[in-house]
């Protein structure tokens, strides 16, 4: 039994104990939360506008894409690893 315990305990700090439902809904968190900061930087969303924040905003709309990606492959079913690396990748270049 403890053998078991400690098998599953190893398993779970290997793989994450999120699932990634979850992951993805906290990436969406995460992004609404950079596009409102973008937003007070930039109240017209237009990059022209802000040449500053350009690169951010090319960064948004990637992660915007990868948002979108992903849910549709929620909605598909089986496992999505690609499009939460995506995710994660596009995550740290925002922060």
């Amino acid at each position: 039994m403890k053998r078991l315990l400690i098998s599953a305990i190893l398993a779970l700090s290997i793989t994450g104990c999120a699932n990634p439902i979850s992951q993805i809904k906290t990436s969406i968190n995460s992004y609404n939360y950079y596009a409102s900061r973008f937003e007070e930087k930039c109240p017209s969303y237009d990059s022209a506008a802000c040449p500053d924040v350009k690169d951010q905003a090319a960064v948004l709309q990637s992660w915007n894409k990868a948002i979108k990606e992903a849910q549709k492959a929620t909605e598909v079913g089986g496992k999505y690893p690609l499009q939460l690396k995506a995710l994660k990748d596009i995550e740290k270049k925002a922060k």
